[in-house]
């Protein structure tokens, strides 16, 4: 990444002592279980940054060299302008960097002021070859990484799929006010949850009988099957069979 910039002596957040940095680590899955000689050292290899609300510490396709562990403040990261994660002290960012040269993958901006300390790749793997306990502290913060993204990705799925059925009953909404000849009971709750149902069975290939009193509907209901079937770019038509002689 470039160059990382600072906002000097006039922020309000205090330089740690090497002490309180160790007592930061072990809050951090990468550290819980490490030697105390390797917090230590690895406390006094680190370096202070600070950045302003709205300052971008990493930025989507730059180099990286370094993972950072948050001690104030938040940051959020963005893919592509998105925001799609928040995360606060004694959690982690940028740690694929402590394994490989390739670029940054999302955009880290702070939320607030915030104070972080680097670790450089360099003094991660030199210390990852005197004590491999290290890595399955990394692993936890990658499997955790991972949990967390599934369950994001889950939690906008559920979000997509409720704006869907939103958009949908909108549209049947939108079609009832421009039909010729408005019918309220298709404004029901009990309608709607029938075209819910239509909605989800019409895109099969299943054969449907519909049944019920004259007037209830049962032509609208196959129109709306038709209409959201594969067959929708074809003619729907409607054959009254008690309009049929036998012959």
């Amino acid at each position: 990444m470039g160059a990382l910039r600072g906002f000097g002596p006039s922020s309000i957040l205090m330089r740690m002592s090497t002490s309180d940095r160790v007592v930061l680590l072990r809050t951090t899955h990468l550290f819980e279980s490490a030697p105390e000689s390797l917090v230590r050292r690895t406390a006094t290899q680190m370096f202070e940054q600070r950045f302003r609300a709205g300052e971008y510490l990493i930025r989507d396709g730059e180099a990286g060299e370094s993972a950072f562990i948050v001690a104030e403040g938040v940051l959020r990261l963005e893919k592509d302008g998105v925001h799609l994660l928040s995360r606060g002290p004694g959690t982690c960012v940028g740690e694929f960097a402590l394994i490989d040269e390739a670029p940054r993958s999302l955009d880290c901006v702070a939320e607030t002021e915030m104070l972080l300390h680097a670790w450089k790749r360099g003094e991660f793997q030199a210390e990852l070859r005197e004590d491999p306990e290290i890595a399955s502290g990394l692993f936890r913060i990658l499997l955790d990484k991972l949990r967390e993204d599934m369950d994001s990705q889950a939690e906008r799925a559920k979000e997509l799929q409720e704006a869907n059925l939103l958009l949908e009953r909108e549209n049947r909404k939108l079609r009832i006010s421009v039909s010729p000849t408005p019918d309220p009971v298709f404004e029901s709750d009990n309608m709607a949850r029938l075209f819910d149902d239509v909605g989800r069975i019409a895109p099969t290939p299943s054969t449907f009988l519909i049944r019920g009193e004259t007037g209830v509907g049962k032509e609208v209901i196959a129109g709306r099957i038709h209409e959201q079937s594969a067959h929708a770019d074809g003619p729907f038509v409607a054959l009254h069979s008690a309009a049929l002689q036998s012959g």
